[in-house]
């Protein structure tokens, strides 16, 4: 697989774009809460980040289902290359505020939700079944990798240089990225994409015929269901970490940096145990018990003010984080045909954001009025109720098994 160009020239575009999103996600929570001294404000924009995803996400999968996937990749992130340098201008002219954070967080999302669909189907298109597990964790680990490197470079732009530079900076990367998935070969495998263009009333046929190609395979929707409790620990990660690092710890956008980093290289640590750990516990076992650890990490968070002791929560909460994310959309890559990605994709999106967009806003407004301990405290022990009931349906469908196994075995013996 390492051998293969194609993959390779995937990796490539998708570390030079997981350095852009690094410096991306510190870039607007940064600036969202220098402007405002507010966590509302973070939760705002990450709220605004989500109308794109409810609103526009069930359409948007079915055109990456008909277009081509690398000439979209390719579209999305120049336009995330230009959508980036208005941020720049707005800081040299002294005209940044909230609103144009807002508009230009809204547009981007837009675009990014074309990137994500047409980027795990094209993946799909690359590898075989047997494949995927390794190749995601590879991708995921390589995204990790730049994830610390976006950081890195955020950090040390704002805290000794200027924020200009960062998001200019940011801009070429995505550029980089496009021009790298150019020489990417294409199976043309794809039975939608001999429709050219689609008229308004084929989304609804379209999304009529994914309803019911997920009606009636509910352990995608399972899946979907525990890829959005995994991106809602880390969002809540990525809300509670700046209000947490300057009020409770008194840091500034350093230390910031540097938990962030500490985070993406447990991500990679965790990537890279990935494959041995699911062959010593099994897949079943490890999908509970993951949930579980990112409950329990959670709630260490508020028990000290020690950035030691902070710092190696955050490296194991990336392990597990990236862990079970990989495993989760694994499964989903290897359960769903690839004519049907960009659909599943774009609804477990929605979802997510349906999810994310509720939550989001209340944790913000919460954090104004309760300690951010206590909020840390409560999503930690939710998180924890989630997988303790996973883990008691999962030891009920064991004991049935073997009920069944016993009742199968002892009719063949009579």
């Amino acid at each position: 697989m390492y051998q293969n160009k194609t993959f390779l020239l995937l990796l490539s575009n998708n570390f030079f774009s997981s350095i852009g999103f690094g410096l991306q996600a510190f870039v607007v929570t940064w600036l969202a809460y220098d402007i405002t001294q507010t966590a509302s404000a973070i939760g705002t924009v990450l709220a605004i980040s989500t109308i794109p995803r409810i609103l526009l996400s069930p359409f948007i999968g079915v055109l990456v289902d008909i277009w081509n996937r690398k000439k979209t990749i390719v579209v999305v992130q120049f336009l995330r290359s230009l959508l980036l340098i208005i941020i720049p201008l707005a800081i040299l002219i002294d005209s940044l505020n909230l609103l144009i954070l807002y508009v230009v967080t809204f547009l981007w999302n837009v675009v990014d939700r074309f990137y994500m669909p047409a980027f795990k189907g094209l993946m799909k298109e690359l590898l075989t079944n047997d494949e995927l597990l390794k190749g995601n964790t590879s991708l995921n680990v390589t995204f990790q990798i730049g994830m610390i490197i976006g950081t890195a470079i955020a950090g040390f732009l704002f805290e000794y240089i200027a924020d200009v530079f960062a998001v200019f900076f940011n801009s070429i990367l995505f550029i980089i990225a496009a021009i790298s998935i150019l020489s990417i070969r294409q199976r043309k495998n794809n039975t939608l994409k001999k429709k050219n263009t689609i008229e308004f009333h084929d989304f609804f046929v379209q999304l009529k015929s994914t309803a019911k190609y997920l009606s009636a395979r509910k352990i995608i929707v399972l899946f979907g269901c525990l890829v959005a409790l995994n991106e809602f620990v880390i969002q809540i990660v990525n809300i509670i970490m700046v209000p947490y690092v300057t009020k409770i710890l008194a840091e500034g956008p350093a230390t910031l940096s540097l938990l962030e980093g500490i985070f993406a290289v447990g991500s990679i640590v965790g990537g890279l145990c990935l494959i041995r750990i699911i062959k010593l516990m099994g897949r079943r076992n490890f999908i509970w018990m993951s949930i579980a650890a990112l409950g329990g990490l959670l709630c260490l968070i508020p028990v000290t003010k020690s950035i030691l002791i902070i710092g190696t929560v955050m490296f194991f909460l990336g392990a597990v984080a990236l862990q079970s994310r990989t495993l989760f959309s694994t499964i989903i890559l290897e359960k769903v045909d690839n004519n049907f990605q960009g659909r599943v994709n774009s609804i477990i999106n929605m979802f997510i954001s349906l999810l994310g967009a509720f939550i989001y806003s209340i944790i913000g407004k919460l954090g104004e009025v309760i300690s951010i301990q206590i909020i840390i405290y409560l999503i930690g022990m939710f998180v924890i109720l989630c997988s303790t009931i996973g883990i008691l349906i999962n030891k009920l469908e064991l004991m049935e098994e073997k009920e069944i196994g016993s009742i199968d075995t002892k009719q063949i013996s009579d």
